[in-house]
Order: C-alpha cells, then sequence, then structure tokens
C-alpha cells in the first residue's frame, strides 16, 4: 500500500494516495503513515539533504515525549517514558551524510537481499 501511496503522489493521483495512506494509517500496517511520511522526504528532498534531514529529525522529536510508563516496551528514565523509535535519530548521519565511496552495486541486489534476509531470520526462527 505504501508503494501505492507514492505512485499516487508522483502520478498526482490524490485519491490513490490518500486512500493507501488511510488504509496504511487504519489498519496499521508496519510503518503506518510515519512510513509514507518518510517516503516523502526521501523523495521531495532528495536533492536537498539538509532539509531532510531537519524534518526526518522532526518526524522523530515526539517520541521524546511519546512513551507510556505502562508500556514494557518503553525506555523508562526516572518517572519518565521515552519511545523506542527515539532511537531513529541515530540512523540520521547514516542516511543523510555523503559517503562517496563510490562503490557501484547494481540495482538487482536489493531486489534480491531483501526477501533472502527475511528467508533467513525465518529459517532461524524456525530452527529454534
Amino acid at each position: 500500500l505504501s508503494l501505492l501511496a507514492m505512485y499516487g503522489f508522483k502520478e498526482r493521483k490524490w485519491w490513490l494516495f490518500l486512500g493507501a495512506f488511510f488504509a496504511v494509517s487504519w489498519w496499521n500496517f508496519d510503518y503506518s503513515g510515519i512510513g509514507i511520511q518518510l517516503m516523502l522526504i526521501f523523495f521531495l528532498c532528495r536533492n536537498h539533504p539538509k532539509i531532510g534531514a531537519a524534518l526526518y529529525v522532526l518526524t522523530y522529536l515526539p517520541c521524546l515525549w511519546g512513551g507510556y510508563l505502562e508500556d514494557p516496551l518503553a525506555l523508562k528514565l526516572g518517572g519518565f517514558a521515552v519511545d523506542w523509535a527515539v532511537f531513529a535519530l541515530l540512523a540520521a548521519p547514516l542516511i543523510f551524510l555523503p559517503t562517496r565511496s563510490g562503490l557501484k552495486i547494481p540495482k538487482w541486489f536489493f531486489y534480491a537481499f531483501y526477501p533472502a534476509h527475511l528467508a533467513v531470520i525465518a529459517a532461524i526462527q524456525f530452527m529454534l
């Protein structure tokens, strides 16, 4: 559905974009609406990394006060809880700082790597 949302955005089919965004948010898919928001930031700011980095950080700032003390997965600091998603801020330098390594990886590698690593994780889980 996220790809449908991005297709709707790029092709200016707003009904498709809004429908996919609503469906992803309503049924709480993996990244929900935040995933589509991040794709839009990466797409729209691909030539403006400073603006993209600022929007990325602003997206995750609510995590600083978004945790619940009752949540067993929340990072608790005294009487204050921080949502674990705040650690996405640690990825900002890796995403936005240019590396210029010159390493060329074929596009098809990532199309093969993603399902392959999920299969390895599933196999490990099955064995355990």
